[in-house]
């Protein structure tokens, strides 16, 4: 069964964009792309690079949680 689809976010004329492989636990739960550990760490980074997330389209490749195999 598929998890939550998880959309990408952000302005649509973007500079940066932003590509994950795939959602993780909490993306799937929060239908939020990169909301979780992963998340934190972009938004870090994005602020060490003088970069907001607002500014920054963020989205995955694959849009469900993969399943555990």
């Amino acid at each position: 069964m598929l998890g939550n689809y998880v959309q990408g976010q952000g302005p649509s004329d973007a500079r940066i964009v932003v590509v994950g492989e795939a959602p993780g636990a909490v993306e799937d739960q929060t239908g939020v792309p990169f909301s979780g550990p992963s998340g934190e760490l972009l938004n870090q980074m994005l602020q060490n690079a003088g970069s907001k997330r607002s500014e920054c389209y963020v989205t995955n490749v694959v849009k469900y949680r993969p399943p555990f195999k």
